[in-house]
């Protein structure tokens, strides 16, 4: 099911257009996956924000209420973590300014740098956290200093997973080597 999740979407703003055996419905006219979800309309909502109805609705609350230790058990064991997002570059531009592609990378890295130096400047807090460096200190040490690392390599149990699923799923209709998708830098 597709649809906005806090406010109505019309389905021509459709972001995900599946192939093959696979088929995704749309929320009805006028309503939000919240409101499907709080009227029990929906079992579950996955998604990148919040729904309203979470703190407010007695009947929307969390799968798993101790999320942070389900989510920690389950990277010991496999070394998947969620990839936020991934940078994407026209091969034909590559092919034709392959140095794009290195700048581009060594950009991002420049940038997670400054944020996360901005993030634990000390003196007065940037974000009022209560507990921002004790979670900053366990952040550290859980994931070795990176939650989130850049490039192919420390992402392949993440990536091949995610394939595995596509394939499984009818999302794709074959395995593609990682290689041929991701540059490694």
């Amino acid at each position: 099911m597709e649809g906005g999740i806090n406010a109505a979407r019309s389905p021509d703003e459709l972001d995900l257009k599946p192939e093959g055996p696979f088929s995704l419905g749309f929320a009805p006219e006028g309503k939000s996956l919240d409101d499907m979800l709080e009227n029990g309309e929906l079992d579950a909502l996955l998604g990148a924000r919040k729904p309203t109805s979470f703190g407010s609705s007695p009947y929307v609350k969390r799968l798993f209420p101790n999320f942070r230790e389900v989510e920690q058990e389950y990277y010991r064991r496999t070394g998947i973590f969620p990839i936020m997002h991934t940078m994407v570059l026209k091969e034909s531009l590559y092919r034709q300014q392959p140095w794009v592609a290195k700048s581009i990378y060594n950009a991002m890295v420049a940038a997670k740098g400054w944020v996360l130096d901005r993030i634990r400047e000390g003196g007065t807090l940037r974000f009022m956290l209560p507990w921002l460096w004790d979670d900053l200190e366990q952040l550290d040490q859980f994931f070795g200093g990176d939650g989130w690392p850049y490039g192919l390599e420390p992402n392949l149990p993440t990536l091949e997973t995610l394939m595995d699923h596509l394939v499984e799923q009818g999302l794709m209709r074959h395995r593609v080597p990682l290689e041929e998708l991701f540059l490694s830098l």
